[in-house]
């Protein structure tokens, strides 16, 4: 198992199965994360389940994810974490 990040990350979000993902900045809090999108992402429902990506030396690898708690905006969302 990975290490939990203590302080923010960039990430590529893709809440849907066939969705291209977009940028973001995943922030770890106590027991959840906080995603804010770089655009304005209005599709996003509770429920949902987020997944997080991060580009490394062997392609895109997948580091978290959650399903969707709340969406305070068009652009920011909590989701609890899903350590992998």
């Amino acid at each position: 198992m990975a290490r939990e990040p203590k302080s923010s990350f960039s990430a590529t979000v893709k809440v849907r199965y066939n969705d291209d993902g977009a940028a973001a900045t995943v922030i770890p809090e106590e027991n959840s994360v906080v995603v804010e999108f770089d655009a304005s992402n209005l599709a996003i429902t509770p429920g949902q389940l987020a997944a997080f990506y991060v580009q490394d030396e062997s392609g895109s690898r997948v580091v978290g994810g959650g399903w969707i708690d709340k969406v305070t905006d068009g652009k920011s969302q909590m989701a609890n974490r899903d350590k992998r």
